[in-house]
């Protein structure tokens, strides 16, 4: 499989698997993550399968961050215009990454500290929530810079580089100011965000 290739599928399958597990299967079956304190005790509640599935979630999140982190590089090239923005959202979205790994990393070692002290392991938690915040404003930022990129480049389609920007900007807006936003407004745009990404990981396939 060349790069292309991976980064399409990445692209595709990420997003998607990432709705279906974090979104539904963990929503579900283990809980919502209101406040550290829920989350620590949805864990406990079902161990194994909480375990299992913050596994795998992290795997397909990690997974689709990787898919446009390499998409951004696509975007680079001192001949091309916005190549700069390219270079930065491919550091932005490798350190999102880091950042995705050690959240969810930190999830897994809040269960595992569940067994000792529930206090600690909500502590623990509690950064992991901590660093979802920085994770989801930088990602916002990447989304822009991406969307930017590809609107210079005329690359893919217009549409799919306007909704990478106005998806970027709701979510730096939403980092900074709390917008009292219903539930199923979220749900929406993740909904948006995941169409648009696997969007862009099949046209990318289909590139020439």
């Amino acid at each position: 499989m060349n790069t292309r290739s991976l980064t399409g599928w990445l692209l595709i399958g990420g997003p998607i698997l990432t709705f279906v597990v974090v979104g539904v299967l963990y929503t579900q079956l283990i809980g919502d993550q209101e406040t550290a304190a829920s989350s620590v005790k949805e864990m406990m509640a079902k161990p194994e399968l909480a375990r299992l599935l913050i596994g795998i979630g992290s795997l397909v999140f990690v997974s689709m961050l990787l898919g446009l982190t390499l998409f951004a590089r696509t975007l680079r090239g001192d001949d091309k215009p916005g190549g700069g923005y390219a270079d930065v959202a491919t550091i932005i979205f490798a350190g999102v990454s880091a950042l995705a790994i050690a959240a969810t990393g930190l999830s897994g070692g809040a269960l595992e500290a569940s067994k000792l002290s529930e206090t600690i392991a909500v502590n623990i938690e509690a950064v992991s929530q901590a660093l979802f915040g920085a994770l989801w404003f930088f990602m916002g930022v990447g989304f822009l810079l991406i969307g930017t990129a590809m609107i210079l480049q005329k690359r893919l389609h217009v549409a799919l580089a306007g909704f990478y920007i106005a998806f970027g900007a709701f979510v730096i807006i939403g980092s900074l100011y709390d917008l009292n936003l219903a539930d199923t407004v979220g749900l929406v745009v993740w909904i948006g965000m995941t169409v648009a990404v696997a969007a862009t990981g099949l046209l990318h396939l289909k590139e020439e």
